[in-house]
């Protein structure tokens, strides 16, 4: 299996982050996310891009929970890496 992209989320703030169809990605992050901005506690060239796999919301799933792309904050939702 080949890893792929499922998912690219962002939001203004908070979760769920939503999916987008497509998005600029710089040196402050994701454009359209919270993080994107550059202010002391989300933003700037040291803040990470957040990853989530379809894999670990299967799991949670499991366990009776709901969550979907997005649900955990992540900035890429990925799937077989």
């Amino acid at each position: 299996m080949k890893g792929r992209i499922v998912s690219v989320n962002v939001s203004r703030g908070g979760v769920p982050k939503l999916p987008v169809e497509a998005t600029w990605v710089g040196p402050l992050g994701l454009e359209g996310d919270g993080h994107h901005e550059p202010e002391p506690m989300h933003g700037g060239v040291d803040k990470a891009v957040s990853i989530y796999s379809t894999e670990a919301i299967s799991r949670v799933q499991a366990d009776g929970h709901e969550s979907f792309p997005g649900a955990f904050g992540e900035n890429l939702t990925i799937e077989g890496i």
